[in-house]
């Protein structure tokens, strides 16, 4: 009954958490929301299991085995949610797959005592290979230097841990996955915002300190045993960072989108005002020539606004828009005689450039 108290602090913490990621999901209907979510939900159920395991009947085999496989099963959606790959439907759960099968059959094997190394030392290196062979295979041409260094990282990793697990140490191979997805999942959390915000910061130093954990349990617990519940305890402190810079990270492109649909509004509502002027100077029969400047200021204004608002990617949108630059740049130089808005002049072929 101690053990569930110690435990109660952190369930009561994940059970307002999770919550709250069930909130911010009706805002953010993106599916690496969705994965944080299922990833917190399973968090949260292995430590009910840890917490009211036994109270329900289950075995110290089958509350160990909901730990460690709901522990890595998250660790993985955590870490796949961030990658690009993970953004393709017909990728996505493929992917998935490679990753997780492996993963989660060592730690539940592992959390049932099996005994059959050579099964560890395939599932580890199966683990290692499929990952960095997806990897490859899916951007060829394209692959960045830190894609090559995780790859070459993953195999260092699984090869080593499959030769540590042949030599009788399964668990330090299961510490060399668990280590391995989580500091994974922070340099892919940092990579996908890039930004030094304080939820950005929080929730990938969290996921180092959490992937910490397992090399400081491999070198504390052998030689001192007594120390377990105190990093039991310790141990429960990165998954907070984690969860609230997470909560943070949300909070902030929320507010960053808001600020930026406000700045559009503001910048819209000012383009307004200048067409309103220059017209009313048109109509009351003022000569050109005495406004030209506030006239050249407005045409590049809503230049610059067809470009932000409609030039995407597609060739088709950056022709229209071209022409439409170029239509508005020729009546202007009738108007003003710069040769600049010409119809081929230097600000029509920016469109085409761009």
């Amino acid at each position: 009954m101690m053990f569930a108290f110690h435990r109660l602090p952190t369930i009561l913490l994940l059970g307002a958490l999770v919550p709250i990621f069930w909130f911010l999901r009706r805002t953010n209907r993106s599916y690496q929301v969705r994965l944080w979510v299922i990833a917190w939900s399973l968090v949260l159920i292995r430590v009910v299991a840890q917490v009211f395991g036994a109270s329900i009947g289950l075995s110290s085999t089958a509350i160990n085995a909901i730990d460690l496989g709901g522990l890595q099963l998250s660790g993985v959606v955590l870490a796949v949610s961030m990658t690009r790959i993970f953004h393709d439907p017909r990728q996505r759960w493929p992917f998935f797959l490679v990753a997780a099968v492996p993963s989660v059959a060592y730690a539940e094997l592992f959390a049932l005592g099996y005994q059959r190394l050579w099964v560890f030392a395939v599932l580890s290196i199966a683990l290692g290979v499929g990952i960095c062979v997806w990897i490859l295979v899916y951007y060829r041409r394209h692959v960045q230097t830190y894609m090559q260094a995780i790859c070459a990282i993953l195999l260092i990793g699984a090869f080593w841990g499959a030769a540590r697990t042949l030599h009788g140490r399964i668990d330090l191979g299961f510490y060399t996955i668990e280590g391995a997805t989580y500091a994974l999942a922070g340099f892919l959390y940092w990579h996908s915002y890039r930004r030094l915000s304080p939820g950005v910061v929080l929730a990938s130093a969290g996921f180092l300190a959490w992937a910490a954990v397992f090399p400081v349990f491999y070198f504390v617990a052998p030689t001192h045993p007594g120390a377990v519940e105190g990093l039991i305890a310790l141990a429960n402190v990165p998954k907070f960072w984690v969860a609230i810079g997470m909560i943070v990270t949300l909070l902030e492109d929320k507010s960053r989108t808001a600020e930026l649909a406000e700045a559009q509004e503001r910048a819209t509502r000012e383009q307004i005002q200048g067409f309103f002027q220059v017209t009313s100077r048109l109509l009351s029969g003022a000569d050109v020539a005495s406004f030209c400047c506030l006239l050249l200021l407005v045409l590049l204004s809503f230049s610059l606004f067809l470009l932000g608002r409609f030039c995407s990617e597609r060739a088709g949108n950056r022709d229209l828009v071209t022409e439409m630059l170029r239509e508005v740049h020729s009546l202007a130089a009738q108007a003003i005689g710069f040769s600049i808005f010409s119809g081929d002049g230097i600000l029509s072929s920016l469109v085409t450039l761009l």
